[in-house]
């Protein structure tokens, strides 16, 4: 079920503009996430959605696209529920999806709303502004080598661009790129910080299970 408490809606050419007021972001959905969100009715099944978009855009449409779409629809609190599908993984949906799909990859992208005190703040950068020093730049940013002022890590980001040290992972911005099997940069407690999966957990469904092996991370950085 998409998640319009608290949000604006703008539908434009090829895009669909959201603007979450509850977490303070303008989400920009392009062709492909936009229509997939607005099916989102808490009825529509991912088979529905699969025909209806198939018979849209006249081509075919992979449920990969679609439970890819709906992961990173979740990931960015655009849904009333968490979502999760433990039919596969985030990266085989994208390894899929860019083999079978004829349409462009959903792609989601948002921009922080500043709030009142960070407008008004005199003398200082907001994103994106000019800095030297990181107490040149608004709160919860940094300046980065290239002398912008960037989000810190522990930060919510969607590309590694918007990043003082370039890295953006699960979401938020990490201290690096954190891209290790059974590694997170958004665990509790550590938000913007590579660390290892708990063992017996595997959020990512990164694991295999079959003989001898458990389907799950050991906590310190592999597979068990």
């Amino acid at each position: 079920m998409a998640r319009f408490e608290n949000m604006v809606v703008q539908e434009l050419k090829d895009e669909t503009l959201v603007c979450d007021l509850t977490n303070n972001h303008v989400f920009c959905l392009n062709q492909t996430a936009g229509e997939i969100w607005k099916l989102c009715n808490g009825e529509t099944s991912v088979d529905e959605i699969e025909r209806i978009l198939s018979r849209k855009f006249g081509s075919k449409v992979g449920q990969e696209m679609i439970l890819l779409t709906l992961d990173e629809l979740s990931r960015q609190y655009l849904l009333a529920e968490k979502f999760s599908s433990d039919k596969i993984s985030r990266r085989e949906m994208i390894r899929k999806a860019g083999l079978v799909s004829m349409m462009a990859l959903p792609l989601v992208s948002s921009l922080v709303i500043p709030n009142s005190s960070q407008a008004a703040s005199s003398g200082l950068s907001g994103f994106g502004g000019p800095c030297t020093f990181d107490s040149d730049c608004q709160t919860n940013l940094g300046c980065s080598a290239g002398g912008t002022c960037l989000r810190i890590n522990g930060q919510f980001c969607t590309t590694n661009g918007e990043c003082k040290f370039n890295f953006c992972t699960d979401s938020v911005c990490c201290d690096t790129s954190c891209g290790g099997l059974c590694f997170k940069c958004n665990a509790p407690g550590s938000v913007g910080t590579c660390t290892p999966v708990p063992n017996g957990q595997d959020p990512d469904n990164e694991c295999p299970s079959g003989v001898g092996l458990a389907g799950v991370c050991n906590g310190a950085g592999a597979c068990r």
